[in-house]
């Protein structure tokens, strides 16, 4: 997790609670479909995550597997609206990149649903939290990429 802090209010992204994007799972993964799929029927059976790297050191693959349920349940939660007079820290979480991978290999980067100041509901972070990750790669998991038909 990296905190980080501004001056400025910014008003976070729209969302859909419970979707996400079609992604390669492997790290680094930006390659970020435009496609959105629902969260609704997706079975994930292992959760991949990419730790920031530190001091230009190699990039990480960490994967946790086992029932990612409560995850799921919590990434469908929606997010809160921000009202116009509300008063914000100047404060940020960004969380690392993870997706969701089904049984066929398909990964998902879900959104996360957010507090009234952008914020990470506190259930994800709870969720990814309590996976136990392992590292299997220095340098990224070749995974097979998602296919476009995912789209809904």
């Amino acid at each position: 997790m990296l905190l980080a802090g501004c001056a400025a209010q910014s008003t976070p992204p729209e969302l859909t609670a419970g979707s996400g994007h079609p992604v390669t799972a492997t790290c680094p993964s930006r390659q970020i479909s435009p496609n959105t799929v629902t969260l609704v029927d997706f079975k994930a059976v292992w959760v991949l995550r990419c730790p920031f790297r530190i001091n230009g050191s190699p990039q990480i693959t960490e994967r946790a597997d086992g029932p990612a349920d409560e995850l799921v349940r919590q990434l469908r939660m929606p997010s809160e609206p921000t009202p116009a007079d509300a008063v914000c820290a100047a404060q940020a979480i960004q969380l690392e990149f993870f997706a969701l991978v089904d049984a066929d290999g398909e990964a998902v980067e879900p959104d996360v649903p957010t507090y009234a100041c952008g914020q990470p509901h506190k259930g994800v972070l709870d969720a990814l939290a309590s996976l136990r990750f392992r590292q299997v790669s220095g340098n990224g998991w070749t995974g097979r990429r998602t296919r476009p038909s995912m789209g809904r």
